[in-house]
C-alpha cells in the first residue's frame, strides 16, 4: 500500500557514466532532498545503478529494456505507484506509453536533439502519451517549443557542497581543462593558443600555467604529450598533465584563475561549466552546445565561438589577467550567484514547477520547494 509521500520514478537506460547519467540522478537526488520518494530504475551493475546505490536512492534495476522487460516494468510500476515518471531515452519513452494515467515527462539532452529538431508528425506519432519534456538548456528548448508539449529547460544541478569558491588561489594565472582525452574534448587546437598567449604575455607578471586533468579516452597520453611538444611547450615549466581521477577535484577548479572548455562537439549537459562556476572560477569556453547557455552573466567568463585565434588569444589573455587580479570577494560573489543557477535545490524547484502544471491532479497547484538560501 502506497504511503502519502509524493513518488517519482526515474527510469533510465543509459549504460555509460554519462551527461545523460549525470542528469538523471542529479534530478533524482535532487527531488529526494526535498522530500520526495524517489525511485530509480537504471541497467543493473552499470554506472547509472552503481551511482544511484552510492547516492542513497531507492533502485529498482533492469537487466535491459526490451519489449521482453515489459512484464517486469509493469511489476515495478504497481509495486512503486508513482505520481510522476521521468523517461531519459528512446526505449523507455517507448515502453512508457503502457503506463497510462500517469503523466510521463521526457529528457531530451541528447547531442541529436540539439542538431536535429523534432518532425512534429512523427513526434506526435510516437510521443502522444508525454505530458511534458525537460531539456538541460534554452538552447536545446528552442528545438521543442514549436511542439505540443510543455517544455521546460531545467539546468543541471550539481551539489554545491563539492564545489565551493577557495580561500587559496595559485600563486602563478593558473589556467585549467578537465575532461577525457578525446579529440572533441579540443586540447591539440587548444595549445597552440596557449603558446600565443605566452608569447604576448605581460612581462610585470607571473607567467601562466596550463593544468590538464582528466583519463585518456580516444587519446593516449603521448599523444597528449606530443601536442604540447609540436608548440614548444615545456611540461613543469609551461604546463602540468594530471592523467587520473582526481578526488576533490573541486579544490584544482577554485584555486585555477580560468576554466576552460575547448571542446569541438557536444557539450549539450555542460557539467564542468558549471563545476567551475560554482567554484567561483569563470570560464572561456568554444561555445558549442549549450555552453554560452551557462554564462549568465559577464563575470561569468565569455564564448570565443566564431572568433579568430589572435582575438580569441587576446580574450583569453585579457579575462586570465582580470581573474588574477580580482580579491577572493569577487570569486566569492560568483560563486554566490552561480549556485542560484546550478545547484540541486534550484533543480528540484524547477522540477516540481513542471510537475505542478503536467502532473496528476493531486499534484496540480503544488507548491514548489522554498528557494535555497545562498551559502
Amino acid at each position: 500500500m502506497k504511503n502519502d509521500k509524493k513518488t517519482v520514478w526515474h527510469i533510465c537506460s543509459n549504460r555509460w557514466n554519462s551527461a545523460v547519467t549525470e542528469y538523471a540522478l542529479s534530478a533524482a537526488k535532487s527531488l529526494k532532498d526535498v522530500g520526495w520518494n524517489s525511485v530509480f530504475t537504471g541497467l543493473a551493475d552499470k554506472p547509472g545503478h552503481l551511482r544511484a546505490m552510492n547516492e542513497g536512492l531507492s533502485c529498482s534495476p533492469l537487466a535491459h529494456f526490451k519489449i521482453s522487460t515489459l512484464p517486469r516494468l509493469i511489476k515495478l510500476y504497481w509495486q512503486i505507484r508513482p505520481d510522476v515518471i521521468f523517461v531519459y531515452g528512446g526505449a523507455e519513452t517507448f515502453l512508457s506509453r503502457f503506463f497510462l494515467g500517469t503523466p510521463i515527462i521526457r529528457f531530451r539532452g541528447q547531442d541529436r536533439d540539439l542538431t536535429h529538431p523534432p518532425k512534429p508528425w512523427s513526434y506526435r506519432l510516437s510521443q502522444s502519451h508525454i505530458a511534458g519534456v525537460i531539456t538541460p538548456s534554452e538552447t536545446v528548448a528552442k528545438n521543442f517549443r514549436s511542439l505540443e508539449t510543455r517544455t521546460k529547460a531545467i539546468t543541471l544541478g550539481i551539489d554545491a557542497q563539492r564545489y565551493q569558491a577557495s580561500e587559496t588561489r595559485y600563486e602563478r594565472p593558473t589556467v585549467t581543462i578537465l575532461g577525457r582525452f578525446d579529440p572533441v574534448k579540443g586540447h591539440g587546437a587548444f595549445f597552440l593558443w596557449f603558446r600565443m598567449l605566452l608569447l604576448s604575455w605581460p612581462e610585470d607578471l607571473p607567467k601562466p600555467l596550463l593544468k590538464v586533468i582528466g583519463e585518456p579516452a580516444n587519446i593516449p597520453i603521448e599523444h597528449m604529450r606530443a601536442f604540447a611538444d609540436d608548440v614548444k611547450l615545456v611540461e613543469g615549466k609551461d604546463w602540468e598533465l594530471v592523467a587520473e581521477r582526481v578526488p576533490q577535484v573541486g579544490n584544482i577548479l577554485g584555486a585555477s584563475h580560468l576554466g576552460v572548455i575547448c571542446s569541438q562537439g557536444s557539450e549539450v549537459i555542460c557539467r564542468v561549466a558549471e563545476e567551475f562556476l560554482l567554484c567561483g572560477t569563470p570560464i572561456f569556453v568554444s561555445g558549442v552546445g549549450s555552453l554560452e547557455d551557462c554564462l549568465f552573466s559577464e563575470s561569468a567568463g565569455a564564448s570565443y565561438r566564431d572568433l579568430p585565434g589572435d582575438k580569441a588569444v587576446a580574450l583569453m589573455k585579457k579575462l586570465l589577467i582580470e581573474s588574477f587580479r580580482e580579491g577572493l570577494d569577487q570569486k566569492a560573489a560568483r560563486a554566490r550567484e552561480a549556485h542560484t543557477h546550478f545547484s540541486l535545490p534550484v533543480m528540484a524547484r524547477q522540477l516540481e514547477k513542471l510537475i505542478a502544471h503536467v502532473g496528476p491532479s493531486h499534484l496540480r497547484g503544488l507548491e514548489p520547494s522554498a528557494e535555497p538560501t545562498r551559502p
